[in-house]
């Protein structure tokens, strides 16, 4: 595979690398993590997990392997909604032929917008399973 060949998942006209969710909302939500709080903190930082937060929901992602852990966050709030594993983000990363790149994501979904000990707690519940 060349690097033309390499299919790229564009979002708003930007190349995006790594799994993106994108919960449709009408405002931002909340993005946190256990010791970081906004878009822009967050976003390229590792991080055990990732919240998003509505006014009555809360998504929180994890990676539910230690190579995905590894990885820094791909996190929007504001344009768009979009949270992932960014593998690529630093620098390229080449798959040989025949060979495949495997990203582990755990994602919660809470009713009520959690605090940062309560997503805490059930993210690593449900890393844990």
């Amino acid at each position: 595979m060349t690097p033309h060949d390499t299919p790229v998942l564009r979002v708003a006209g930007r190349p995006v690398g790594g799994y993106v969710t994108r919960p449709e909302l009408q405002e931002p939500p909340e993005v946190f993590t256990a010791g970081r709080e906004g878009e822009a903190a967050v976003h390229g930082t590792r991080a055990d997990w990732v919240a998003l937060a509505g006014g009555t929901w809360t998504l929180v992602f994890a990676g539910a392997t230690e190579r995905t852990r590894r990885d820094p966050w791909f996190v929007r709030a504001g344009e768009y909604r979009g949270v992932g594993s960014s593998p690529a983000s630093e620098e390229r990363l080449a798959v040989a032929p025949g060979e495949t790149v495997v990203r582990r994501i755990v994602t919660v979904v809470a009713d009520g917008r959690l605090p940062r000990i309560g997503a805490a707690a059930l993210i690593r519940k449900a890393v844990s399973q």
